[in-house]
């Protein structure tokens, strides 16, 4: 069902709902690629035997909503 508008505003906080939501989901993906990344690239290359790994590189990529138009990683 096709969305109706009564007034540019209401055009204007649908797209900008639409873009915050979008980039939330482009953070959120590119958080769990970056976690992706450091298990592949460093956790699997070796297994340690003097000490017991704490996983706080692979649990520290995070994101930040900084406005509804950008955020960081």
């Amino acid at each position: 069902m096709a969305k109706v508008f009564k007034s540019i505003i209401d055009v204007n906080n649908y797209i900008e709902n639409a873009c915050e939501q979008a980039i939330k989901a482009v953070a959120e993906r590119m958080t769990e690629e970056l976690k992706s990344y450091i298990q592949e690239d460093f956790y699997n290359q070796y297994s340690p035997r003097f000490y017991r790994r704490s996983y706080q590189l692979l649990k520290s990529p995070k994101y930040n909503m900084l406005d509804p138009k950008s955020a960081e990683i």
